[in-house]
């Protein structure tokens, strides 16, 4: 096929922030998880599709098939908008495919992303 490029599960973007190994990385509407430590505007390859273990706010009582968002590309949620008057939407950017796990005061979900 002559227009193929490639699968799209791993994309190489110009990191808007400065990102460690594992973190979100959000480029618009394109978003990902690093692969790699990056600087701001360093290029970093970003896994846009799998199931990857995160942090994620007001997730403790979190069940599994419940949406994952983020207001900022860093933060995670279990909120799909911050709760003002009107209200403004999260981003959804995924899917838990288990119950959050509590560790040391933090909710860890398995996210479904892509």
């Amino acid at each position: 096929m002559k227009n193929y490029v490639q699968s799209g599960d791993v994309i190489t973007v110009t990191a808007p922030v400065a990102v460690m190994s594992g973190g979100l990385v959000m480029v618009g509407e394109l978003f990902g998880f690093a692969q790699t430590d990056a600087g701001q505007f360093e290029p970093v390859a970003i896994a846009t599709r799998g199931v990857f273990s995160a942090v994620v706010e007001n997730a403790a009582a979190l069940a599994a098939g419940a949406a994952i968002y983020t207001a900022d590309g860093e933060t995670l949620t279990a909120d799909a908008d911050d709760g003002g008057d009107p209200a403004n939407a999260h981003i959804k950017i995924g899917v838990a495919v288990a119950d959050a796990v509590v560790e040391d005061g933090a909710a860890y979900v398995k996210i479904k992303i892509g």
